[in-house]
């Protein structure tokens, strides 16, 4: 038989327990609320000064043989390593800071341009050179690089309309190229009412390309080795302006000069020049010729017609070219070197083949000063002042 008596107290003394526990429950919702909010887990650098909490923050090192190694003095992606870490609003605070930086009228931030020099292995700043100069000079690339796009994008719409303007001609001349291209020079009345709206649609063109290579030019003199360039006859500031343009960042933030020549299309792929190929080798080539015809050119100025002259004797005939400055020299130097050599034995390079591979090696030469020159300018490296002797043919390839 149960005792009623003993099953009625087991009975309140239960409920007495679960009242107990629903009167607790709202104060320990309120508990682990407050916990969650306010976590009591602190730092020894919580009871620190600002100051001291900026000194204490550990630094980024990245690992060795990667693409960040060198960059533990400025911390990741070009941010100094003692900068205290934010949290919360003040993470918020920090990106309306960090957008209302000064940039250029083209929208490249200087943290971009740190973050691209970042990914091809700058070296840190020496001293001399600050965090502010360094940041204007990468203000003053991403500038340029946007200009520069602007300019190329006006002097293809423009060269297309002018190539349909020159097959229209091509077209009443039944498809001879030599009398078409004599007709677009001096057209018939006919012809010249039909050529009509292409010179309207190329002259505002013209005249936009002709704003942008002014300002080219402007900004070319002000680039960090704009000095070294006017010491080498025939690379103009809008030359030099171009160089960057094509780079898209400084030349000298390049990891090595031969990773400048691979961007300008210079480089040597398995024992053979970069060129444009088809299927898998296209990849690794990376070959533009917007950039190789860009070298040639400037290449063609200060190799061959600022840096040589043909001098004609008495009976109007020349008599050999003659160097008139250190650029020069190297170009016949090598050429002669070149005429010297044999593609196949018993057959001798020709003359023309010399001349591209002496002015390529120039062109080349070109690159590495200024490559050197822009990490002297920019990182205090001390570049070597002495051109190697012009028959050395390990960077140059047929």
């Amino acid at each position: 038989m149960f005792d009623i008596q003993e099953i009625s107290a087991t009975a309140e003394a239960g409920a007495r327990r679960e009242a107990a526990t629903t009167a607790r429950l709202p104060q320990q919702k309120q508990t682990m609320a407050k916990e969650v909010s306010q976590p009591s887990i602190t730092s020894p650098s919580s009871t620190l000064t600002p100051e001291a909490t900026a000194t204490t923050q550990p630094s980024f090192t990245p690992p060795r043989g990667t693409e960040l190694a060198g960059q533990s003095e400025r911390g990741y992606h070009g941010v100094p390593a003692s900068q205290p870490e934010l949290s919360g609003p003040a993470t918020f605070d920090a990106h309306l800071t960090s957008a209302a930086q000064p940039h250029s009228d083209c929208g490249h931030l200087v943290r971009d341009t740190q973050v691209a020099a970042a990914a091809v292995g700058t070296p840190t700043p020496n001293e001399g050179h600050s965090d502010r100069d360094t940041q204007t000079c990468g203000a003053l690339v991403g500038e340029i690089t946007a200009i520069y796009r602007r300019y190329e994008d006006l002097r293809r719409a423009r060269q297309r309309i002018e190539l349909q303007a020159m097959a229209t001609c091509r077209t009443v001349c039944g498809g001879d190229k030599v009398a078409g291209m004599k007709l677009y020079k001096s057209p018939t009345p006919q012809v010249a009412v039909w050529l009509a709206p292409y010179e309207a649609a190329m002259q505002p063109l013209a005249d936009a390309i002709k704003a942008q290579e002014k300002l080219l030019t402007k900004l070319g003199k002000q680039l960090p080795v704009a000095a070294w360039a006017d010491t080498v006859p025939g690379l103009s500031p809008r030359f030099l302006a171009a160089i960057v343009g094509e780079c898209g960042i400084g030349p000298g933030e390049y990891r090595t000069v031969s990773a400048l020549w691979k961007r300008m299309g210079m480089a040597v792929i398995n024992g053979g020049r970069q060129r444009r190929v088809t299927g898998d080798a296209a990849l690794e080539h990376g070959y533009v010729a917007r950039r190789r015809s860009l070298m040639w050119n400037i290449g063609d100025q200060v190799a061959v017609r600022q840096g040589v002259r043909n001098p004609k004797g008495e009976d109007g005939k020349p008599t050999g070219a003659v160097p008139i400055n250190p650029w020069g020299a190297l170009y016949l130097e090598r050429k002669a070197y070149e005429l010297a050599r044999e593609i196949e034995p018993g057959k001798p390079i020709t003359p023309m083949h010399a001349h591209n591979r002496a002015k390529r090696y120039v062109e080349k030469r070109l690159l590495r000063s200024l490559w050197q020159e822009w990490r002297r300018a920019t990182i205090g490296t001390q570049p070597s002042d002495h051109l190697p002797d012009a028959s050395n043919a390990s960077e140059v390839a047929s």
